[in-house]
Formats: structure tokens, sequence, C-alpha cells
């Protein structure tokens, strides 16, 4: 995979760049900021913020809070209510740049079943269809 490509800002300059974006998301309720868009606006692509996210620095950490963040947004903001709801839903079981999503909850005590169905009078059928 080669080396992680070298971010565009220092550890402060990201900081002010996320800040900045998620401040712009509160000054406009009805704005649905997204993954894509925060990477635009940060501009780098998905691949770059996985590489980026997972270094053990200033920046990584950055990056994750910021994943953080996001899902906050999509999980309070008003301009993700309503019929949009079920989009944020999707986002948030997308995993982001720092490997998270969320799952679907399991049932407890529910495993898998195994249901065959045979069409036509197969050697099974008996009489069924006598």
């Amino acid at each position: 995979m080669g080396n992680p490509k070298r971010q565009p800002w220092s550890q402060r300059q990201l900081g002010q760049a996320i800040d900045r974006y998620f401040q712009a998301l509160e000054a406009d309720p009805g704005r649905r900021g997204g993954p894509s868009d925060l990477l635009a606006a940060l501009g780098v692509d998905l691949e770059t913020a996985r590489q980026l996210a997972g270094a053990d620095d200033g920046c990584g950490r950055l990056l994750r809070q910021a994943a953080t963040r996001l899902r906050a947004h999509l999980e309070t903001s008003p301009a993700w209510a309503g019929s949009n709801g079920t989009k944020a839903a999707f986002l948030l079981r997308q995993p982001l740049w720092d490997g998270l999503a969320y799952a679907d909850k399991r049932e407890a005590g529910q495993g898998t079943a195994t249901i065959q169905v045979t069409f036509g009078p197969g050697g099974d059928a008996g009489e069924a269809f006598g």
C-alpha cells in the first residue's frame, strides 16, 4: 500500500478546519453534513483519511474524534430527522475512516435458520401433491 500521504496541514490547522466544519453545521440546522462532505471540506479522500486516522499522533486522534462528532451529528441534527432519518441510519452503518460503524442489534437467542423450499412434486413430496 505504500507510505501514507502526508497531510497538507499541521495538527493545529487540522483541528481548526474540523472545528470550522462543525461550527458551520451548528450555524445552519438545515445542513446535512456527512462523511464525504467533511472529507471534501478537509481536502482528503477516504483512503488518505483512513491512513491518517490510523496513526498514533495528534492528527490521527483529531480525525478519529471528527468521526465521532460526525456520528453525533447524524444522530441528533434536525436536518437528519423525518424522511432523512433512514439516510442517516444508512450512513451510520457505513465504516468511516476510523474503521468503526454501527451495526443493527441482533435479538438475543436468535441464530440462523436454514429453510429448504422444494418446488414441484419432488421425491420428498410424498402424498402432498397426489
